[in-house]
């Protein structure tokens, strides 16, 4: 029988309870970035005492960095020769030493994956399939071009004819993505007239939001979906509550457009398995349309605190679910079964905290805060209160002072 270890950035993506205190049990132990050394997690952090930033991961010490996941992953192997491994996505299944990787389970390998982390793929995959905002792919120099034309609002003319978002082809968590409205107009110096973008026509929006499925071999089983917490275009959490206060309608056709999404990659990839993130936003019309945006082809931001709603739920792990997509394959009802289970779970509110400078206000101090739906194109800045407690760094104050030093032509590490 495999003992199933898990590999990814922190161990509250594997939490079981809000306070982080309990690991989640599915896993024998965890190999992570950040997190301490208890209930079999091994952490980057705790065990080297380096402070590391994702965005830069090269500059400082990616060598370091690989060498203890590959160590770590290493050692687990030597001591348990039933050791299989569950990576959060493609950059930690990298991770594992080449001469181990055909003990990785529950991951989607391949072309099917790196095509749909494309933002370009995805939009062209799903076109005249599954409704999105009209857009189109062009170079970095035609929409200079646009700017100056006064086409496309920019902070040196802001009057332009059309609201657009400008996006890179790769980026999660809103990164690479740009508003270029009259209200929010576009700083034209982060556009690389070499490069790429795709160019969506902007609409206002109710508001965003996940849905998170798992795709097994007959079918598609969606999880509740959540209305995405946004700090510009900033994703930093989800609230499961706030979607159930949604028109029972419009929450029926959220669902539906993920599930008709995951039959899609099913006729698509056959052989693609398990979790999966589709982004959608809901339009603020007189009578709303549901757009997908995006797609997450691997475990997503949200998974922790689903992990979190499932294991309170009593019906086990995301991640269990994950592994039984991939390896229950006779069980043609299995899809069926899941979506009874995955109903279940009782999407909550959190408590939230304003951030600095923010109007405390407009935040209550529990519950929902009072921009849970946008009126006027972004969400307030607020996280949940929980799932910071038990993230062990918050390295953004961190972050900035050696960026700081960096650019005073300092040495940062010093």
């Amino acid at each position: 029988m495999d003992n199933i270890y898990f590999i990814g950035r922190r161990t509250s993506d594997i939490a079981a309870s809000f306070d982080g205190n309990k690991l989640d049990p599915f896993f024998k132990g965890s190999v992570t970035a950040y997190g301490g050394n208890t209930q079999g997690n091994i952490s980057y952090n705790a065990t080297s005492g380096l402070q590391i930033v994702n965005s830069v991961y090269i500059d400082r010490n990616i060598a370091l960095y690989n060498k203890f996941f590959g160590d770590r992953i290493t050692e687990i192997v030597k001591n348990d020769k039933h050791a299989k491994f569950i990576p959060y996505s493609k950059f930690w299944a990298d991770l594992v030493p080449e001469n181990l990787k055909d003990r990785i389970i529950c991951y989607n390998n391949g072309g099917p994956i790196d095509f749909l982390e494309s933002k370009f793929n995805f939009k062209n995959f799903i076109k005249n399939k599954i409704p999105q905002p009209a857009f189109e792919i062009i170079s970095g120099k035609k929409i200079l071009d646009l700017i100056a034309k006064g086409e496309i609002p920019s902070t040196t003319n802001p009057n332009g004819k059309r609201d657009v978002v400008v996006q890179v082809e790769f980026g999660a968590g809103g990164n690479g993505t740009y508003f270029a409205t009259k209200k929010y107009p576009l700083d034209p110096s982060v556009i690389n007239p070499k490069d790429k973008y795709v160019v969506s026509e902007f609409t206002q929006n109710k508001c965003s939001l996940g849905c998170s499925f798992i795709i097994t071999d007959n079918g598609v089983a969606t999880y509740p979906c959540g209305i995405q917490i946004m700090n510009g275009p900033q994703f930093i959490g989800s609230d499961f509550h706030a979607f159930t206060l949604l028109d029972e309608d419009i929450k029926a056709e959220c669902r539906q457009v993920a599930v008709d999404f995951g039959n899609l990659l099913r006729q698509a990839y056959p052989d693609l398995r398990g979790f999966f993130g589709l982004d959608m936003i809901i339009t603020s019309e007189e009578k709303p349309r549901v757009f997908a945006i995006e797609t997450n082809p691997r475990f997503t931001g949200t998974t922790s605190l689903l992990n979190i709603l499932s294991h309170r739920a009593g019906i086990g792990s995301v991640y269990e679910h994950t592994h039984k997509a991939f390896f229950c394959g006779k069980d043609k009802n299995l899809h069926v079964t899941l979506q009874e289970l995955l109903d279940r779970i009782t999407p909550n509110a959190r408590k939230r905290y304003a951030a600095p400078g923010e109007e405390v206000e407009g935040v209550y101090k529990e519950g929902l805060d009072k921009t849970a739906f946008q009126e006027d194109g972004f969400y307030t800045y607020a996280v949940f209160e929980e799932i910071k407690q038990y993230n062990i760094h918050d390295d953004r104050q961190e972050y900035k002072a050696w960026l700081g030093k960096k650019q005073k032509g300092k040495n940062p590490d010093a």
